[in-house]
């Protein structure tokens, strides 16, 4: 009588996984019939009843509709999915039930569901009758953008054809073209890279269309990246850059382009040179070391560094430090990976809550960052059968599929597609972050690293 209250509903959801599973089908809806805001309280609810859903899958699924729980819709339909992977039709057939039937915020958790099941296959094969389902009837942006991924992926020749159409339509919004990149260029389909040498020449869309270039050895993408280098924002810049050194022909024309002036030195990270190095190109490898320098490991001169960047970062030094420029630098070098008062990504550690105010656990951490690094933050390297190289951290990874967070985006890799991987020891965070810097850029990095609150962007 009490199942409303979220303490009696956390109660009782932790009696409920004590229950036989052919038992809970009679009880389920008790803990399921009221929302909640509390994510913990909806974790505990999955957790009682998914146990369920191998005994009785069909009567669930047909129950969406009845079930207030978003998380719990969502993982009923992922793990339903796994289940009935032999029997697709029969799956389908309630699937489409529930999408009939159901409001928009039941179809966008079915289609959530769905494509969590499917998260590991850029592609996958159609369940059947999904291009009849009437998935774009009054629906929501949100509902509508999820049929839309999903249709992508099961490849569906008329959706993919809009899309490729959407990409050079101006009038669409820039959001829709960015997202229609994405989920083509994250399907590998056939015929883009066209497209979006096109899609260089917006300003709307040129970000995604620099990512997307990275996934397709066109012959062309070099030139054209270069031409429009001098009109890019810094992060598309940055894109620029990881999409040139992902190959190593596109890395030997960005290392040409440092060497004629057109690319700014500074613009080459010590994250993309290091990515450089892993395509373990002879030639490359000197046109590296000539043109921006060698590529050391941070533990063989750790204590001479150490001891240089404390004499540069003196007290008095760092009085005459510009923070301002330092949260620049910060968002050019460091804000790919981390994130700082809420900006950048999530790559690496948070650092709003590190020890900032240490210099010696700043000069530890930028000077040899990999000497002590977790597991969850050690880099894979990944060369791809199409001559592609990808580094990140694995986020997860299944028979077919890994998952890889690179400094600018997270890529689904299949696995049949990978040449050679290796988990290396070292941090995401590459060595030689400061050696790419001038002093009063390191002094003004460090000052705005040691701050207490956040500073303007210079204007």
């Amino acid at each position: 009588a009490n199942a409303e209250q979220p303490g009696e509903r956390l109660r009782l959801a932790s009696i409920f996984q004590k229950l036989p599973a052919d038992q809970m089908v009679y009880y389920y809806e008790t803990l399921l019939r009221e929302e909640t805001d509390d994510a913990n309280l909806a974790q505990m609810l999955w957790f009682a009843v998914e146990p369920m859903i191998a005994v009785r899958p069909m009567t669930v699924v047909e129950d969406l509709g009845a079930i207030k729980v978003p998380l719990v819709r969502q993982n009923m339909v992922r793990r339903y999915l796994s289940l009935t992977h032999k029997d697709e039709a029969t799956a389908m057939l309630l699937l489409t039930k529930a999408i009939e039937s159901g409001k928009n915020d039941v179809k966008r958790d079915i289609l959530l569901g769905i494509r969590e099941a499917y998260a590991d296959r850029p592609k996958a094969k159609a369940l059947p009758g999904w291009s009849k389902l009437p998935l774009y009837f009054g629906v929501t942006p949100e509902v509508r953008d999820l049929a839309d991924e999903l249709s992508v992926k099961f490849g569906d020749a008329v959706k993919i054809d809009a899309m490729k159409e959407r990409i050079l339509q101006k009038g669409d919004s820039a959001d829709a073209r960015s997202s229609a990149i994405r989920l083509l260029a994250g399907s590998k389909t056939e015929g883009l890279a066209p497209l979006l040498l096109k899609a260089l020449d917006d300003d709307k869309v040129r970000g995604a269309a620099i990512r997307a270039l990275a996934a397709y050895p066109d012959a062309k993408s070099a030139d054209a990246i270069l031409k429009v280098y001098p009109k890019l924002t810094a992060e598309e810049k940055a894109d620029a850059v990881q999409t040139l050194a992902a190959r190593v022909g596109t890395a030997s024309d960005l290392l040409d382009a440092v060497e004629k002036g057109s690319i700014p030195k500074a613009d080459i990270t010590a994250f993309t040179a290091r990515q450089i190095t892993v395509h373990k190109d002879a030639a490359l490898l000197k046109k590296l070391a000539a043109v921006w320098g060698e590529v050391k490991p941070a533990s063989a001169t750790r204590t001479v560094q150490i001891k240089k960047y404390k004499d540069l970062l003196a007290p008095e030094s760092l009085k005459a430090a510009n923070p301002v420029n330092g949260r620049a630098i910060f968002t050019r070098n460091c804000a790919t990976c981390h994130k700082m008062y809420g900006e950048g990504q999530a790559v690496g550690p948070e650092l709003t809550g590190a020890q900032r105010s240490n210099l010696d656990y700043i000069l530890d951490n930028v000077v040899d960052p990999s000497a002590v690094v977790a597991n969850e933050y050690k880099m894979h390297e990944f060369q791809l059968l199409d001559g592609r190289v990808v580094t990140g951290i694995v986020k997860k990874e299944s028979p077919q599929a890994v998952t890889v967070r690179t400094v600018n985006e997270e890529l689904v890799i299949v696995v049949k597609d990978i040449d050679k991987r290796k988990p290396t020891q070292n941090s995401v965070m590459p060595e030689g972050m400061f050696d790419a810097l001038k002093p009063d850029e390191v002094r003004d990095l460090v000052a705005y690293l040691m701050g207490k609150e956040q500073v303007p962007l210079p204007k």
